[in-house]
């Protein structure tokens, strides 16, 4: 995923910075979205899968990439599904990956919108005895100086 990222921010010429250190797998990163370009960003920087509305799967294209590269997808308004989730988030976890939640559900100005019933995944998960916590991480855009 590291590697994906890295190639499409470089073909798009996107210049990532980051502030503070990068939390080291496994984590459960919870951040903002601000666009879909954030998926590249945290992609180049971190060793990750996404979690991601269960709709994305279907869509032409980039469901092909997202469940290519391992993307865990949710349907928001199934309770039932909630089992599911927190299992593959475990096994990404066990596995030594990164998991990042965006628990707006889509894309935005980046200030908190409504979650979707998405913190139902962030109170459950991760396993508490793998010792691994939510964190919390923030996006901000910088518009070139062109």
């Amino acid at each position: 995923m590291r590697a994906w990222g890295r190639s499409v921010a470089a073909i798009i010429g996107m210049r990532i910075v980051t502030t503070g250190d990068p939390p080291r797998p496994p984590f459960f990163l919870v951040s903002n979205h601000l666009s879909y370009v954030d998926i590249i960003a945290y992609a180049a920087r971190l060793g990750c899968v996404f979690i991601s509305r269960g709709e994305v799967a279907d869509w032409p294209g980039i469901g092909l990439i997202a469940r290519g590269v391992g993307t865990i997808f949710i349907n928001r308004g199934k309770l039932q599904e909630i089992p599911r989730v927190i299992g593959e988030i475990n096994n990404a976890l066990d596995e030594g990956l990164g998991v990042v939640l965006f628990p707006e559900g889509g894309s935005g100005a980046g200030k908190p919108r409504d979650f979707h019933g998405t913190e139902k995944y962030v109170m459950a998960t991760p396993r508490r005895r793998r010792n691994v916590r939510p964190t919390p991480s923030r996006l901000a855009r910088e518009r070139s100086k062109r």
